[in-house]
């Protein structure tokens, strides 16, 4: 469901929106409102995605098998959408390495 790339040192999860709801995150079909609404899916999602799997995080290693996630794309043709979310559950303006992340 999320993968993970390396972009210049900082590891993101990528996963598309339809990937949280089948998992049962409830989210709303727009990035604006998905946006507005990250109080109520950001946990659920970052655990979901970026937490290490159980007994399989290494010693010294972060608390998270990724820096964020980039969720996305909300629209079938361009342009696209996409939300970065911090492991924190805020959001990021804009983040270079994550883009990066997301264009393959």
């Amino acid at each position: 469901m999320t993968q993970l790339y390396d972009a210049r040192g900082n590891v993101y999860g990528v996963v598309r929106p339809q990937a949280l709801r089948e998992a049962g995150i409830d989210l709303p079909a727009s990035a604006a409102e998905f946006a507005s609404s990250r109080q109520s899916w950001s946990e659920a999602a970052i655990k979901l995605c970026c937490d290490w799997p159980d007994g399989q995080r290494p010693p010294n290693s972060k608390s998270h098998r990724s820096d964020g996630l980039l969720i996305g794309p909300f629209q079938t043709s361009p342009p696209f959408d996409v939300l970065i979310v911090n492991t924190d559950g805020s959001l990021a303006e804009r983040s270079g390495n994550g883009l990066t992340s997301f264009s393959p």
